[in-house]
């Protein structure tokens, strides 16, 4: 018995100090790895394990590494115990689903959102998140019908960031129905609000929804304008995924407007910045265009 209790009390250490020790790794690695941090935390059993999670995927996302920030998102979902918790990592996981391309997935996860908004401001951001998925699904009039309802709680609260983003989701359902003239004016309202609130990021949008609609009433030089401003904010900012969406479009109203040397190295430049993220429209599209230079480098067939 002597034994027996001797060698109990020499194992019981061994379990434990792996698990206490967790969050004293989980500081150490804050700064250094975020996603190491969350996992340390996960191990430990730490309750700041879901809030590790969402800082974590949001670093991913940043870096445009959506696999990783995906699977951190459904972790700390998993975890998260806390309704702002659940909140943010569903608004999270809603995104970066959109951007990989899967749109049930990213639905569920804007509907989930919603459902755990504690507030207006927040049942306005889930709303325009699950506006921004209908969008693409081609649920025009589902769409705007969020948004109409997500306007009444911007205006009420006075939420100016909300409303640019709102105005710039409306301009987009309007461009492909062909409602030029609405699309325009949305873009145009979006890009006034996010530049009061100095988000160069919906600016940068905005200036890109204002080229696309240029392009189609057919004013090539003003859309070649528009998204020249785009990519250079864009690139002052850092803000490459919006940078990638419309440089090809850069390429090709410049090409229009006779710069075929400009357009040859825009569209290269947008062909290889697509592989980078992993952006297979924009890449697509940045083919396109340098099929047409490389068939007439000066703009006319």
């Amino acid at each position: 018995m002597r034994m027996r209790s001797f060698t109990m009390r020499l194992r019981q250490p061994a379990e434990e100090p792996s698990r206490r020790a967790a969050p004293g790794a989980a500081d150490h690695y804050a700064a250094l790895d975020p996603r190491l941090r969350a996992v340390h935390l996960d191990r430990a059993g730490d309750p700041q394990a879901a809030r590790a999670y969402l800082e974590a995927a949001r670093r991913e996302a940043a870096e445009y590494r959506y696999a990783a920030a995906q699977a951190l998102g459904r972790r700390g979902l998993e975890l998260a115990s806390e309704r702002e918790e659940r909140f943010a990592l569903a608004s999270l996981l809603g995104e970066v689903l959109h951007d990989l391309g899967d749109m049930p997935a990213a639905l569920a996860s804007c509907q989930e959102a919603l459902n755990a908004a504690g507030s207006d401001a927040e049942r306005c951001r889930a709303l325009l998140g699950v506006a921004a998925v209908k969008r693409v699904t081609d649920d025009i009039d589902g769409a705007l019908a969020d948004l109409v309802a997500a306007e009444a709680i911007a205006e009420t609260h006075g939420l100016t960031h909300e409303l640019a983003r709102l105005h710039l989701l409306r301009g987009n359902l309007y461009f492909p129905s062909g409602d030029i003239e609405r699309c325009l004016r949305e873009h145009g309202r979006s890009l006034e609000l996010a530049e009061r609130t100095g988000s160069a990021e919906l600016a940068a949008a905005a200036l890109g929804g204002l080229g696309d609609g240029e392009y189609m009433r057919g004013r090539m030089m003003s859309a070649r304008d528009r998204f020249a401003r785009c990519v250079k904010l864009c690139q002052d900012h850092g803000l490459v995924r919006i940078e990638v969406a419309h440089r090809p479009m850069l390429a090709f109203t410049s090409w229009v407007a006779g710069d075929g040397v400009k357009a040859a190295a825009e569209a290269a430049l947008a062909i290889e910045m697509a592989q980078r993220v992993a952006h297979h429209r924009a890449e697509m599209i940045g083919r396109h265009a340098a099929c047409f230079i490389g068939l007439c480098p000066y703009g006319r067939l």
